[in-house]
């Protein structure tokens, strides 16, 4: 008993603990998740800020460019003039309405010769001076803009407009000099970063080679994964933003929540293990007091036996003496031997309750018939009955001899009669009916009285569990009988059960007897 009471306590402590732990660690893994998030949102914007600035500077960028191209496209002479003197342009190029080709003729330079033909792969005018057909539709016709195109691993951007007359009018970039007027306009390299974020920003090409990066410490392009990354606006979208931080930070809760979260638990779990220990401890001397109380009472109803038995004997030998005629002397007489039986009775249901509590209680199963050990119950209890005007009905037709224990049959009618009387004695009847079915044996036991309220059916067989109302307020009684008397049922292979009825209680004692 003591070791099953220990694991409920240590089941008390232990699985609200765990269970305040597991819900500590969710909210620890959704809150480092909220920040992990909030944290990427942070290097987003950031890395959108740059993305501005850099859009901000094409924007200018091809603005100035075009400014030089500003010309018409006959004026052959002035545009190359312009383009020679402007060293952002690497090759300037003219184009008819048709995609034919204006300037650089094919008996160009060598350089003009390999635009001239790294253009015509890229497929010429169709491809990259028309937006894309919608189906069914002709190609439109793009006034000016950027284009960008790979290559080998290098990125190259043309920028065009397109005069009154349909022809292009274009510069390819020097890609150099882009790139150090882009690099310019950066953070420089060496900024230092902030102590609580060791950031790195890197500028990836579209091959993943870092182009520029500032911040702290340096990384190589490709051999390590960004926290985050963000592509670039056109013409530049082939290029990257990376945001480094170093392997084994991360901002988050920190060892500090995961401490005091430990802290908690290890207070949490030390109060609710000194609760355990004292409510074990209250519970431990609330069982031994009532060990002690039931052993007491046990002695206490050993000792009474004795007395009582002498009690009974002189009755009986005093009512052989006495003179019949003396009828107050046999009023009082017979008042002694109904109490002294009451109080047999009463001793002998708590100490065949002890024994059940010690797990003790035993059958001495022997022939005998049912009836008479009904009528020698209902014998000792007449003369109380009929001073209480109940009627006794006994029909006990079945006389077959049987093994049973009279002893424990005895005690469980003698309850059920003792609970008439206190409780239904105003119905004036008590009726006690016996049957046999094979080697079952049935004990039905009804009165007149009150009736038991459903809601307290179930409830009347436990151990000192008393109806309170206006007909058993002031009754005696241990509250011990019917559950005392169910257990000697069982105890005998059967049960005791209360059955339904239109009025007062009937009670049915179902006995094994072979």
């Amino acid at each position: 008993m003591r070791y099953r009471l220990l694991v409920v306590f240590l089941a008390l402590v232990l699985l609200p603990l765990g269970l305040i732990g597991w819900l500590g660690l969710s909210l620890q893994r959704h809150e480092q998740q909220l920040i992990g998030k909030r944290f990427d949102e942070l290097i987003t914007a950031r890395l959108q800020e740059i993305d501005a600035r850099i859009a901000s500077f094409m924007a200018d960028y091809r603005t100035q460019v075009l400014r030089r191209l500003d010309l018409p496209a006959s004026d052959l002479p002035g545009l190359r003039e312009r383009a020679r003197r402007e060293p952002r342009i690497r090759q300037l190029f003219v184009l008819d309405a048709q995609g034919g080709w204006i300037y650089p003729g094919a008996n160009g330079t060598p350089a003009e010769r390999d635009f001239r033909q790294r253009l015509g792969r890229m497929g010429g005018e169709r491809t990259l001076f028309y937006t894309a057909p919608a189906e069914g539709q002709s190609p439109a016709a793009r006034q000016q803009g950027w284009t960008a195109w790979m290559w080998g691993d290098d990125l190259d951007l043309l920028l065009w407009r397109r005069d009154a007359a349909g022809r292009v009018v274009g510069a390819e970039l020097d890609r150099l000099r882009l790139l150090s007027e882009l690099v310019g306009m950066l953070p420089e390299s060496a900024a230092p970063a902030e102590a609580s974020n060791p950031y790195r920003i890197a500028l990836l090409d579209a091959a993943g080679q870092v182009v520029y990066q500032w911040g702290q410490g340096m990384v190589g392009g490709g051999k390590v994964e960004p926290a985050v990354s963000l592509p670039l606006g056109n013409p530049l979208q082939a290029w990257r933003l990376a945001y480094y931080t170093p392997a084994d930070w991360r901002p988050g809760l920190g060892g500090s929540f995961g401490l005091s979260l430990l802290t908690g638990l290890g207070a949490l779990g030390l109060a609710l293990l000194g609760l355990a220990i004292y409510f074990y401890r209250e519970y431990d001397r609330d069982l031994r007091e009532a060990r002690q109380r039931v052993s007491f009472v046990n002695q206490v109803s050993h000792e009474l036996k004795t007395p009582l038995t002498n009690i009974r004997l002189y009755a009986e030998l005093l009512e052989e003496t006495l003179d019949e005629e003396d009828d107050d002397s046999q009023r009082y007489l017979g008042i002694i031997r109904t109490e002294a039986q009451r109080l047999s009775r009463l001793i002998g249901n708590i100490l065949t309750f002890a024994r059940k509590q010690r797990n003790t209680l035993r059958l001495e199963a022997r022939p005998g018939v049912l009836a008479e050990i009904a009528e020698g119950v209902v014998e000792q209890f007449r003369p109380s009955l009929e001073s209480q005007g109940i009627t006794v009905e006994l029909q006990a037709g079945d006389r077959r001899t049987v093994t049973v224990d009279a002893d424990v049959v005895a005690q469980i009618l003698g309850n059920l009669i003792g609970n008439v009387q206190k409780y239904a004695a105003f119905g004036r009847y008590l009726g006690i009916e016996l049957r046999s079915e094979g080697a079952r044996s049935y004990l039905r036991v009804s009165d007149r009285g009150p009736g038991i309220p459903a809601a307290h059916a179930g409830k009347i067989f436990q151990p000192f569990y008393r109806i309170s109302s206006r007909l058993n307020d002031g009754v005696s009684g241990t509250g011990i009988g019917l559950a005392l008397a169910r257990e000697l049922a069982r105890l005998h292979g059967g049960d005791l059960r209360l059955l339904p009825s239109a009025s007062g209680a009937t009670f049915e004692v179902e006995l094994h007897t072979p």
